[in-house]
């Protein structure tokens, strides 16, 4: 009868423990890899995101025809004039702002069911205070659009101080997964309309227009 050769206990126990470490550090291996993807993957998301908002941040103040007050948490903007009468009609008003309990950097703003909206004029007490502006625009006709979800914290600067401003900064950061981001960034109205609250800041208008002449007048600096 012909003999086999075997192995002994020993060899066996020692292949075993090696097979477990091999396969321990291909889990690991595994692991790793998957981890790496997924925090590559969370990163390029938040960094997605956070260009997304700070775009429309950017874009919203820049196009806008002032600011209004900015605090630590929003930005009162007078978005347009769309009837051009060099008035703030609260429909032309919105308010970029960070909802801390829902982590949201949001945009609020008013839209008219009928045309043309209405014609509510804002008065320079509320356009310089955000949270009265809050309140005058209700919520009615309020739409809210949100930038970006996940902001764990965010700060709004106006410079200089209210109520001369010229400059809005914004920094904010967003967490999500197994990444966390900082985004900053600074913006300005393409229009300086420091003179467009003064009664004494527009004219009768020149000889074949309908527009008013404008001087450059403040009244924020003093000039009443």
């Amino acid at each position: 009868m012909l003999r086999r050769p075997g192995f002994t206990l020993t060899e066996m126990l020692i292949a075993a423990a090696v097979t477990a470490l091999v396969a321990t550090a291909a889990t690991t291996m595994t692991v790793a890899v998957s981890n790496a993807s997924s925090q590559t993957k969370d990163f390029r998301q938040i960094r997605t995101t956070g260009n997304f908002a700070l775009a429309n941040v950017s874009r919203t103040v820049s196009e806008s025809r002032g600011i209004g007050e900015v605090t630590s948490n929003s930005i009162g903007l007078w978005l347009r004039d769309a009837n051009n009468d060099d008035q703030v009609n609260l429909y032309e008003c919105g308010i970029i702002r960070y909802d801390t309990t829902a982590k949201q950097l949001r945009f609020e703003y008013l839209q008219s069911a009928t045309e043309p909206p209405p014609s509510t004029t804002v008065n320079n007490t509320t356009f310089k205070n955000t949270a009265s502006l809050d309140a005058a625009m209700g919520t009615t006709d309020r739409k809210t659009v949100i930038w970006a979800d996940d902001v764990t914290q965010c700060n709004f600067t106006g410079y200089p101080n209210y109520t001369e401003t010229r400059i809005a900064e914004i920094a904010f950061t967003i967490q999500t997964g197994g990444g966390s981001l900082d985004f900053r960034g600074a913006m300005s109205p393409k229009a300086s309309a420091d003179y467009l609250f003064s009664p004494t800041a527009s004219e009768s208008p020149p000889p074949t227009s309908t527009r008013k002449v404008r001087k450059k007048i403040s009244k924020w600096t003093g000039l009443d």
